[in-house]
């Protein structure tokens, strides 16, 4: 375990310290939502080292059971998503998938009772090549444990503590430079990021815009 802790610690300096450096070097939001990219890329570096050491992890596609899992994003990932989405030909129908699934969760708070995630689509996500760092690391050794809807799906202990120490890192460094940093309900926020087009501005200029994990009213 001494091993790992080190790796971990020494993974979650480098991180903050890039992160920040990059966000004091390109001062602009645009820029700062690019960059939700590379925490992701870095978590999938993590899996992919896991799995040259051995581990096999058993999630497949067309696997969808964490695909009910309430998710939480940071702020650049979910303008990120909104950003590919923006210029999608079925946007207006989408909006209105989301706001049907932020409507139908309202106080939901057990998981077996959630729909599945809109971005579903033929058993396969949507947006898989911009899903956040929350998705990314939820990787399975058991399904069948999975299809329990535990609180917690049985991982690889450094999948776990890496992908943590990743998040934790990045959060420190858009802390550092004064940008709201707190996770929010992915659905709820990536739906404000499509209809309200100051948002992201909004948060460049320090504005926790997601804070009530819900849209202003059309």
């Amino acid at each position: 375990m001494g091993r790992l802790q080190t790796e971990v610690s020494e993974l979650e300096t480098r991180i903050e310290k890039d992160t920040a450096r990059l966000l004091r070097e390109n001062r602009n939001h645009v820029f700062a939502v690019r960059l939700a990219q590379r925490a992701q890329q870095e978590i999938d570096r993590v899996k992919e080292q896991v799995e040259n050491r051995g581990v096999r992890f058993d999630c497949k596609k067309g696997c969808t059971i964490c695909c009910r899992l309430e998710v939480q994003v940071l702020p650049q990932e979910a303008f990120r998503i909104a950003r590919v989405l923006r210029d999608r030909p079925d946007r207006e129908f989408l909006v209105a998938a989301l706001a049907e699934h932020v409507e139908a969760h309202r106080g939901v708070t057990e998981t077996h009772k959630r729909n599945f995630c809109p971005f579903l689509v033929d058993a396969a996500c949507s947006i898989y090549e911009s899903r956040p760092m929350a998705c990314r690391k939820m990787v399975s050794l058991d399904v069948e444990r999975c299809k329990q809807m535990g609180e917690s799906v049985p991982s690889d202990p450094e999948m776990a503590f890496k992908s943590e120490a990743i998040i934790k890192a990045t959060r420190k460094a858009y802390a550092r430079q004064k940008l709201p940093n707190q996770t929010h309900e992915m659905i709820a926020s990536v739906l404000l990021a499509l209809t309200d087009l100051s948002a992201e501005e909004r948060w460049w200029d320090g504005e926790d815009v997601f804070a009530n994990d819900a849209p202003p009213p059309a």
